[in-house]
């Protein structure tokens, strides 16, 4: 029998906000192999930075370095998770979380 739905409890997913430190967020997906996690504001999902996110960054801009001081807030307009879908999915934890 297939499983469908998979439900872990929000204290058990590993989340960031826009201010966290963007190179120990990813160094802590390296270490868990995490490919993406949430980013809250204000106890909301405002986005999900992945490898994707990251990858996207060093694309789109030409002679780029990750400063050990950025925040994840500077990856903020790759994000893949807004607006609609993060409402749904906000909805969602705080019915079955």
């Amino acid at each position: 029998m297939a499983l469908n739905t998979v439900v872990i409890h929000a204290n058990n997913i590993y989340k960031t906000s826009l201010n966290s430190n963007a190179l120990e967020v990813i160094q802590e997906m390296n270490k868990n192999t995490y490919t993406h996690v949430l980013v809250l504001e204000d106890g909301k999902i405002i986005g999900v930075f992945s490898e994707n996110t990251v990858f996207s960054f060093f694309a789109h801009k030409e002679d780029v370095i990750l400063e050990k001081e950025a925040l994840i807030r500077e990856f903020l307009t790759l994000f893949h998770l807004i607006n609609m879908r993060a409402n749904i999915l906000n909805l969602y934890l705080k019915i079955h979380c």
